[in-house]
């Protein structure tokens, strides 16, 4: 039996998933007295305390923090540095790791972390038929704080000198603007054409959601079993909206596809709701579109948009063709 009053050093060691107390007695400093203890998840629970009480206030609040962005991240990125550094110096100083950063990249991944997170705030919770009930935005939010937080210890030239700014108007993440951006678009003196120039600023701008993706999938292990290029489709990332635009695009493709090989296809297939769908999915499209030209006319040299207002495509007007290419009538959408 251990007399605790005569111990020198504790110690919690992850041994094969499990947690090992080892105590070194003052009066036999050679035997080493081991002791297994199987609650993996309240010794976690010590070590992530200050991740998960950040954690419960970004659940709390999910509206605010999604729609104030990445600078609502700041304290629990910072909390989950924290506990990444305190496993650093346990591989180090406990285990005797002798590469430090391999055995964090392979045991303490995006994905472990964001396992015992959750783990530890019991989420997701579960409705009355034992069914998990998600909060996606939620989840991104915290996906997000945890990339920022890898993404910290990277070099500059995978994280285009990543770091976080503290100002007059509190603190923020930012990078450096020829590191995010190497080339920019100038136009021509009769701005009819777009050159692509060097950037040569080396001024700290907003990090974004779209530079995130970019950082994580720097180096972020690439799926080696698909087809194609895997640039910036980094495993466990989010993805991208070029590529979500892409999928929408074959989506609706299909549905013509469909009305070539059947003319009673979309008699039978859609309905009034469906209409307006449609309606919506081509004004928002628009939207998005006129916002970006409006944003990309008032970005700064180092292209960087701050005007917050957006514009509204008030109503859609069209013309329509028969198969032969002769316009036979105008339509619009209010």
């Amino acid at each position: 039996m251990v007399n605790f009053k005569n111990i020198n050093k504790l110690y919690w060691i992850n041994l094969n998933k499990e947690v090992v107390m080892k105590i070194t007695e003052k009066t036999t400093p050679n035997k080493v007295i081991t002791k297994v203890n199987n609650n993996w998840q309240k010794f976690t629970a010590t070590e992530l305390k200050d991740v998960v009480v950040n954690v419960n206030k970004l659940k709390t609040d999910t509206a605010k923090y999604s729609s104030e962005g990445l600078a609502k991240n700041v304290t629990l990125v910072k909390s989950i540095q924290s506990f990444r550094n305190k496993l650093r110096l346990f591989a180090k100083d406990v285990l005797r790791v002798n590469n430090v950063d391999e055995y964090i990249a392979k045991n303490w991944s995006k994905k472990n972390i964001r396992k015992q997170i959750f783990d530890n705030i019991n989420y997701p919770p579960k409705d009355n038929l034992d069914k998990p009930i998600r909060n996606w935005v939620f989840e991104h939010l915290v996906d997000r704080s945890v990339d920022i937080a890898i993404s910290l210890e990277m070099s500059s030239s995978v994280n285009y000198g990543l770091q976080l700014l503290k100002d007059a108007t509190g603190e923020k993440f930012v990078v450096v603007s020829n590191k995010a951006y190497p080339k920019l678009q100038q136009k021509t003196p009769d701005n009819n054409e777009i050159d692509w120039v060097e950037n040569k600023s080396e001024k700290l701008i907003p990090l974004t959601t779209r530079l995130l993706e970019e950082i994580t999938s720097n180096y972020r292990p690439k799926k080696s079993n698909s087809k194609g290029s895997q640039v910036g489709k980094g495993i466990g990332k989010s993805e991208s909206i070029s590529k979500q635009l892409e999928q929408i695009k074959k989506d609706l493709d299909l549905i013509v596809k469909g009305r070539v090989k059947d003319a009673q296809y979309l008699i039978d297939e859609l309905h009034d709701n469906d209409i307006k769908t449609l309606d919506a999915i081509i004004k928002t499209s628009l939207r998005i579109k006129e916002i970006r030209a409006n944003d990309v006319r008032n970005a700064n040299k180092d292209n960087i948009n701050e005007i917050e207002e957006m514009v509204i495509v008030a109503n859609v007007q069209y013309q329509i063709n028969n198969d032969k290419n002769i316009p036979i009538k105008t339509n619009k959408i209010a």
